[in-house]
């Protein structure tokens, strides 16, 4: 273990380590030391004699005096053996355990991986973000089917005549308008947030290309030498970690067509209709000119609002919001996004693909081979 740089411990956080029990898969069970204390501590036994032992804990080792243990469950020599490997995978991910040389690539990874947790965590609240707002079109679809159902109801009661029932109607409407309004704006809220740019992601794509561009460059030969023992259990499991790390990643090279430094690629919307779209960052939401989306036949429950917009030559109309099925492009999909339904068409192209379908993803034009790269996790 001598090629090794090993950070121990400092002797409090080693107590306080001593002091707690640590869960340990039952496949990978280690040795379990009951204290008189009352504590028990679960590691490997490293060493003993007569009066004292020595057990790594995974965090660093304690030594204890027999005298102070109540007992000791051995574990199977294969359950220590798999304690053992977990512990010491344990302090190759934190960088407490690596060989010489490796201090770069150990931080590098490290660094990787701590973006990874977080662009994981990222993903699980943006999966909770789109189910959120299933469920609230879900109750504004069933607050307006309710609305017309009631404003039918109004249309056949005279208010001259049935004044009282009349007025318990409209309060009635007046109600579920209000709900209406209300579940409008938790939308508005979602969408907003769910249109901020996946920057976890981001950082995680970028800190996995910085392992990436190393151990294809300067790190190569470290990466490739021949070793033995200690070090080479290192490189084996970090080029495990790594390989795991690339598996989260998905590549879609999406042919493309320039014109006059814009990208126009093809769109398949609601896995049915072909368009052609012109790639936008600076449009909030995907739009549809009013022809293409006629051939979506879409319909009033796919309809949740009406929007403000500004053409090109200035004029402003109201565009009507939809919500999509899907949104396809090349292998690329976005299930559930919005889009706006605008009049008019320009240049041969059926619209514009906004932000609401490319924030899922990290966007990279290849400009010499005419592809527009969307990166994203598996």
């Amino acid at each position: 273990m001598k090629s090794y740089n090993v950070v121990n411990s400092d002797p409090a956080r080693r107590l306080l380590a001593a002091a707690l029990l640590l869960l340990v898969c039952s496949r990978a069970r280690a040795d379990t030391i009951y204290m008189k204390s009352g504590n028990e501590i679960e590691g490997v036994v490293v060493s003993e004699n007569a009066s004292a032992m020595v057990v790594d804990i995974g965090y660093g080792t304690v030594n204890l005096e027999k005298a102070d243990i109540l007992k000791i469950r051995r574990a199977t020599k294969a359950q220590r053996e798999a304690a053992r490997n977990e512990a010491r995978r344990k302090k190759f991910k934190s960088g407490v355990l690596a060989p010489k040389g490796a201090e770069k690539l150990s931080g590098l990874f490290r660094a990787a991986s701590a973006a990874r947790g977080k662009a994981v965590e990222a993903r699980a609240r943006g999966a909770a973000r789109a189910a959120e707002e299933k469920k609230t079109e879900k109750g504004l679809s069933g607050l307006k089917k309710h609305y017309r159902v009631v404003s039918k109801e109004l249309e056949g009661i005279d208010m001259q005549s049935d004044p009282s029932e009349y007025n318990r109607v409209v309060g009635e409407l007046n109600n579920i308008g209000n709900q209406i309004r209300i579940k409008e704006l938790s939308r508005e809220e979602i969408r907003r947030q769910a249109d901020k740019p996946d920057s976890f992601f981001q950082t995680y794509l970028d800190a996995y290309g910085r392992v990436e561009n190393y151990i294809q460059g300067e790190g190569k030969p470290l990466m490739e030498a021949s070793r033995k023992g200690p070090d080479e259990d290192y490189y084996a499991w970090l080029r495990g970690e790594i390989g795991k790390m690339k598996r989260d990643f998905s590549r879609d090279y999406v042919e493309s067509e320039g014109r006059g430094g814009h990208l126009i690629v093809k769109a398949i919307i609601n896995g049915r209709v072909s368009a052609r779209l012109m790639v936008d960052t600076g449009a909030t939401l995907t739009v549809l000119y009013s022809h293409a989306a006629a051939s979506l036949k879409l319909g009033p429950k796919d309809v949740v609002g009406v929007s403000r917009s500004t053409l090109g030559d200035g004029r402003t109309v109201d565009a009507q919001e939809v919500s999509l099925e899907s949104i396809a492009v090349g292998k690329s999909v976005v299930k559930g996004t919005a889009a706006l339904i605008m009049p008019g068409t320009s240049g041969g192209i059926d619209g514009l693909l906004g932000m609401s379908f490319l924030n899922h993803f990290v966007v990279r034009v290849d400009s010499a081979n005419g592809k527009l790269i969307l990166e994203s996790m598996k």
